[in-house]
């Protein structure tokens, strides 16, 4: 998920620039919808199952969003 991020994003904000009639991009709308998108889903699950397995894989997934963020998307 990591690894997608940090080579699509990049590229999604480089192909948008070229081809749209708007300000470029300054902040990180797409990490922001992930979060949004993802996020919320993932401590509700987190919160109502009582399965530890599953909740050791929401934070980890929990915890690859927070590296994205943290990472840079250049490279």
């Amino acid at each position: 998920m990591v690894e997608y991020y940090q080579r699509c994003v990049p590229a999604y904000y480089k192909g948008f620039s070229e081809y749209a009639d708007a300000s470029p991009i300054a902040d990180n709308c797409v990490f922001e919808m992930i979060l949004l998108i993802f996020g919320y889903r993932l401590v509700e699950w987190y919160l109502h199952t009582e399965d530890d397995d599953e909740k050791t894989k929401r934070v980890h997934t929990l915890q690859k969003i927070y590296e994205m963020k943290t990472s840079p998307t250049q490279g």
